[in-house]
C-alpha cells in the first residue's frame, strides 16, 4: 500500500509579497545614511564614516582682547556735537 500523505498536494501559499527594506539599493541607502561600511553599485567597498576631532581654527587676524572697559561697555558708539566727537556709553 502506498502512503495516503504522499497523495496529498500542499495548498498554494499565494503571492509573495513584496519587501522593500530588503531591495539591495535601499540596503546601501540605509548604510549609507547611518554611516556605515557598505558596498555600492559598483562593487567598490566605502568604508565606515568616523568622527573627526573637533580643532580650534586659527584665524588670519586674531581678535583683540578688549579688557574689563570692553567687556564692561560692549556698545561704545560716538556722536557728534557741533565739530566734537563725544563718546557715549
Amino acid at each position: 500500500m502506498s502512503d495516503s500523505s504522499d497523495d496529498i498536494p500542499e495548498p498554494c501559499k499565494g503571492k509573495r509579497r513584496a519587501n522593500p527594506t530588503n531591495y539591495k539599493r535601499n540596503v546601501i541607502k540605509r548604510a549609507r545614511v547611518m554611516g556605515k561600511q557598505y558596498e555600492n553599485n559598483a562593487g567598490n567597498v566605502v568604508p565606515a564614516k568616523s568622527l573627526i576631532d573637533v580643532v580650534d581654527v586659527k584665524r588670519r587676524r586674531p581678535r583683540d582682547d578688549p579688557g574689563k572697559e570692553g567687556r564692561q561697555y560692549p556698545f561704545k558708539y560716538h556722536i557728534m556735537v557741533g565739530s566734537e566727537r563725544r563718546e557715549v556709553r
